[in-house]
């Protein structure tokens, strides 16, 4: 996939900073990542035994992850909205994954159809959430949610030599 980048924002998924989060796991018994896109966090998690087996990989978008019914068999589902999984497996033991598409992302034309998650709406969702969470979205979002949760930035080193940041929110 090409890495599309504008003001320093990019999309790529999280294979450039999955290393970073997975070090920020807690323990669970559950793992839950509605927006999985390609998985990359859980994938590095299992390899560091961070993430549970016990695991729900889930993305709205079917087409683009049709490779992760392969892999994750019974784990992955396609086509849920990332409100469903969450309420459905929410639980005092359970960790969420959250990477839904970047708000400006949209605007770069990486996510097609599949772009309308409304930041506000899903700020609600996250503070009724009973089990932990990450959510990772843009650093231009901090505003919104370091108020209420935890928050810290990370940065890569992208392609060319790009720093790419993301805001990383929490409730533990």
């Amino acid at each position: 996939m090409a890495l599309k980048c504008k003001n320093g924002t990019c999309i790529a998924g999280k294979r450039l900073s999955r290393k970073k989060i997975v070090k920020l796991i807690p323990e669970h018994k559950k793992y839950v990542e509605p927006f999985a896109g390609n998985a990359w966090v859980y994938r590095e998690g299992v390899k560091q035994n961070k993430t549970s087996q016990n695991a729900v990989i889930s993305d709205i978008n079917c087409k683009a992850t049709k490779h992760l019914k392969k892999e994750f068999g019974d784990r992955y589902q396609c086509g849920k909205d990332y409100k469903d999984v969450i309420k459905k497996n929410d639980k005092k033991d359970t960790f969420f994954f959250i990477d839904p598409p970047y708000p400006n992302a949209c605007k770069l034309g990486y996510y097609d159809k599949h772009c309308d998650v409304n930041h506000d709406s899903l700020f609600k969702v996250l503070d009724k959430i009973v089990g932990k969470f990450i959510l990772t979205t843009s650093v231009d979002q901090k505003d919104k949610f370091c108020k209420n949760f935890k928050c810290k930035t990370i940065v890569n080193r992208g392609m060319f030599g790009r720093k790419l940041k993301d805001l990383v929110v929490s409730n533990y």
